[in-house]
């Protein structure tokens, strides 16, 4: 899943912690982080916290792939934009659009929009394609943005951030 641990809030009675508190750390309910399935061609579960893995890397993420351009992804459950921004990969060369959605005090979701492809106007182009912004409260299902395909074709990594 995507659970984290260490709440940064007190649990005394000035920071009670449920639903609606500054300390909520209730599990979110989450849906597909694509709204068609019909426009998803593989979803990936290669996860791996360690290199002892059958791929050999550390993977901390989903990835969906998408039949073409412009698939539509969604937030997977209510939240806040916390993060947006536009990012070289250094490991791999390329350029991508990473998303943070922090749902409570305790859970954050991260999106990885990864076209594979090393001009960074393609990244420019990917973040025109996003719907939100950064402090934006989203409900779930809304829509984040549509991932473009370039270069060798894109996925989106959803995975879970500390």
């Amino acid at each position: 899943g995507f659970v984290f641990s260490g709440c940064p809030c007190d649990r005394d009675e000035e920071n009670p912690t449920g639903p609606g508190s500054a300390c909520d750390t209730t599990r979110p309910t989450l849906v597909t982080p694509y709204a068609y399935q019909s426009e998803m061609n593989v979803i990936s579960e290669a996860y791996s916290e360690t290199n002892a893995c059958p791929w050999g890397f550390v993977h901390k993420g989903i990835d969906f792939f998408p039949l073409g351009d412009l698939a539509t992804f969604r937030a997977a459950s209510a939240g806040t934009i916390e993060r947006l921004e536009k990012y070289h990969n250094t490991g791999s060369g390329n350029w991508q659009v990473n998303l943070d959605l922090r749902i409570n005090s305790k859970y954050r979701l991260g999106y990885a929009f990864e076209q594979f492809s090393a001009l960074e106007a393609h990244a420019d182009t990917q973040m025109a394609n996003i719907s939100v912004v950064v402090g934006q409260a989203v409900s779930q299902g809304q829509t984040l943005g549509r991932l473009l395909v370039r270069g060798g074709g894109a996925h989106v990594v959803r995975r879970r951030r500390r």
